[in-house]
């Protein structure tokens, strides 16, 4: 639950885990111990909050400025058309692409530890 937050800060949340049985196996390994999991929720729940129906303008928000950057940065357009193009010529081979905030610490809450 210590990275549940990711890179947001909530001044006022009570996250809590809870232990579920299902009848499903995992069938893959999902790295991270549960830091990618929570992560993902949050992600969600952002998603969910930050829509802006009414058109309002956010003026002094630099979030989008900061994304933009990464993208740019990063080369992620160039990098998704290709993932696009190996899967349209792949039938049975696939490729994979994503851009997410995430911050430092997935593993263990201490640096060294990492």
């Amino acid at each position: 639950m210590v990275h549940a937050d990711n890179v947001y800060k909530f001044a006022n949340a009570d996250i809590t885990g809870k232990i579920c049985k299902t009848n499903l196996a995992s069938n893959t390994a999902f790295r991270g111990f549960g830091g990618p999991q929570g992560m993902f929720g949050t992600e969600i729940m952002v998603k969910h909050v930050a829509e802006n129906p009414f058109g309002m303008h956010l003026n002094q928000c630099n979030v989008k400025r900061t994304w933009d950057e990464c993208r740019m940065n990063s080369d992620y357009d160039r990098r998704l058309e290709e993932v696009n193009t190996f899967n349209q010529n792949n039938k049975f081979r696939k490729r994979g692409i994503y851009l997410t905030p995430t911050r430092f610490g997935i593993g263990f809450g201490l640096k060294q530890l990492n």
